[in-house]
């Protein structure tokens, strides 16, 4: 799991920032890009972690 917590930061990092878009509506479209983008992130780079260890 040691090797695997900076891919899980980026989708918790990522899934904060769809909350901030919900508390600043000014700058919503900003943390909705930047949310989703952080949570593709780190589930694709899970997947070619998880995929190239072979478990």
């Amino acid at each position: 799991m040691k090797k695997y917590k900076d891919d899980l930061f980026a989708i918790i990092g990522g899934w904060s920032c769809l909350y901030f878009a919900t508390l600043d509506k000014e700058l919503s479209w900003f943390w909705k890009i930047a949310g989703y983008s952080m949570i593709a992130w780190g589930i694709v780079t899970y997947c070619l972690h998880f995929k190239k260890t072979g478990k």
